[in-house]
């Protein structure tokens, strides 16, 4: 009888947790869509970042009074480019979003400099295919990765430690 309790209890906690995530996407995903609806009231501090990339990279921080509410922070290379949105609430990372867009030619191969190169093939945005993972934070700790396949990833404190290694590094260069 005591296994069929604990079985019981260990059914409603498992729920719950899952059923308390799944509340905490949609709350961070509502909070997500009102700062990006309201972007263009708040005040913004955009700055050059060179170190990240050869084709250099630009952070954007966007506050609304003096509480961040966001930093877009993009790379360009030759093959592509990289951006990710860090979202806050009340000052703590709840959302990062990254996505890698990968170019099927360098950016600069054109028309004619594939014809030089005997070459079928140039730089076409439309075949640029994008990569997105997806980082769901609550109290800043990392509860959910949902990977390029729109696969949920296991939480890794290394890949948690990246991003906020990543975050801490932008909001140094913008003081």
């Amino acid at each position: 009888m005591m296994n069929v309790i604990k079985t019981g209890l260990l059914f409603f906690i498992f729920f719950f947790f899952c059923s308390q995530a799944k509340d905490g996407i949609s709350v961070i995903k509502t909070k997500c869509e009102l700062i990006n609806k309201n972007l263009k009231n708040f005040s913004r501090k955009t700055i050059e970042d060179a170190g990240q990339s050869a084709d250099g990279g630009t952070i954007t921080a966007y506050y609304e009074r003096s509480k961040l509410q966001r930093i877009t922070a993009e790379y360009f290379g030759e093959s592509g480019k990289n951006n990710s949105d860090y979202y806050f609430d009340d000052g703590v990372l709840i959302f990062v979003v990254e996505k890698d867009f990968k170019y099927n030619r360098p950016y600069y191969y054109d028309k004619k400099a594939a014809q030089e190169n005997d070459d079928t093939e140039w730089y076409d945005n439309k075949k640029t295919k994008i990569e997105t993972n997806r980082f769901y934070f609550n109290n800043g700790i990392l509860f959910k990765w949902v990977n390029a396949a729109n696969k949920e990833n296991p939480v890794d404190s290394a890949k948690s430690k990246k991003c906020k290694s990543e975050l801490n590094r932008l909001v140094k260069l913008l003081r």
